[in-house]
């Protein structure tokens, strides 16, 4: 707003006179010129400050995946002999894109899935283990991997009856 129109403004207003001559001073008073160093270092702050955002976000999903692993689990036909088994998780061990391989016996099924899954009173009413057939393979697919590529290649192989969907879970795994 102009200067005139600005004291023509305040003069119609009802105020005391000093009021009104602050007024006018503060509003009519020219502003000193914003420092360029002040403003410089500003927009190096703000530089400074979206470097260390990207940094810290760049870091956390290097942490996520550093401690994201993708597993499957490989289940048998029944009537599979020791030997095929064996057979399996060798050809396992040697596939690419495959970063460990693990037996899981029925035993340790039934255990795994009494904890996950049913309380204790309930698990003490079974005398035998139900999953008796249920051994497996627990398969930790590496992260840089194909895992639908990893997922049809074990499940052509001789003897797989069944590859579980991908789940994931925590733990260290070197991509390489």
């Amino acid at each position: 707003m102009p200067e005139k129109e600005l004291t023509r403004q305040v003069k119609n207003i009802t105020m005391p006179p000093r009021m009104r001559d602050e007024l006018l001073t503060n509003c009519t008073r020219p502003r000193p010129a914003r420092s360029t160093l002040l403003m410089r270092s500003r927009l190096a702050a703000a530089a400074i400050a979206i470097a260390l955002l990207a940094g810290v976000s760049t870091t956390s999903y290097a942490a996520y995946n550093l401690y994201q692993v993708k597993n499957v689990d490989v289940f048998f036909e029944a009537d599979i002999s020791d030997k095929q088994l064996t057979t399996i998780g060798e050809k396992l061990d040697a596939m690419d894109g495959i970063y460990s391989v693990r037996y899981v016996c029925a035993d340790e099924a039934w255990h795994t899935f009494k904890q996950e899954y049913l309380d204790e009173s309930f698990a003490a009413q079974f005398t035998e283990n139900p999953l008796k057939d249920s051994a497996s393979y627990r398969v930790t697919i590496r992260l840089d991997a194909d895992t639908d590529d990893v997922r049809d290649r074990i499940s052509q192989l001789e003897g797989v009856r069944k590859v579980s969907n991908l789940y994931e879970s925590r733990g260290l795994q070197n991509s390489q």
